[in-house]
């Protein structure tokens, strides 16, 4: 047993100066590099009191952020909270709301393995609005009822299950620029109570 500690150990100790040679960097824009443990020098912590247009400027900005998270959450609920009375108005039968809410979970998965390249392709501020986007625009195809095809409510819930995926994907590019670092896990909160709403 002792020997087992002992051999642990020394690897443990050789694979941690092993690393101390490849350690990562970060590559900043402009060309600069730096050392992944010296993310000081990256993002600075906020010292002191934020000026009156600066707290102003980002009470709006996380006003904006929660209602875009609220909407987010609210449509990602709407098929499970409308069921019932989807079902008894005869807009859905019970097969089609079971087939309709698989087929949100596949979607919903594909929406959070395309959601980082999205927003690396656009930016996080466009991927929020082409999200608020479509996803208002299948909400209102979802809206009118009997008159639409069942495949097509089908697709627009999918696509609405993709898009609410990308939500926590797309906000944190946000929060990263526009938060001081200090207020990150409240900030983190308030829109998390957003989504789950």
């Amino acid at each position: 047993m002792k020997r087992l500690v002992l051999l642990v150990l020394v690897i443990a100790s050789w694979h941690a100066s092993a690393l101390e040679h490849h350690r990562p960097f970060l590559h900043l824009r402009g060309g600069e590099r730096v050392a992944a443990t010296n993310l000081e020098a990256v993002a600075p912590a906020s010292v002191g009191k934020p000026s009156r247009p600066q707290r102003r400027q980002l009470v709006v900005q996380l006003v904006c952020l929660y209602i875009a998270a609220l909407v987010n959450g609210l449509n990602r609920r709407a098929l499970g909270c409308s069921a019932p009375l989807l079902e008894h108005d005869k807009a859905f039968t019970l097969t089609e709301l079971d087939a309709l809410s698989f087929a949100g979970y596949r979607s919903f998965a594909l929406g959070r393995a395309c959601a980082g390249p999205l927003v690396l392709k656009v930016g996080s501020k466009m991927a929020l609005l082409l999200q608020l986007l479509v996803m208002t625009v299948c909400q209102c195809i979802l809206a009118a009822g009997a008159s639409v095809p069942s495949v097509v409510k089908q697709a627009a819930w999918m696509i609405v299950r993709a898009m609410s995926a990308m939500s926590i994907s797309i906000m944190v590019p946000m929060v990263r620029s526009w938060v001081p670092r200090n207020f990150y896990g409240r900030t983190w909160a308030l829109l998390q109570s957003g989504i789950q709403s």
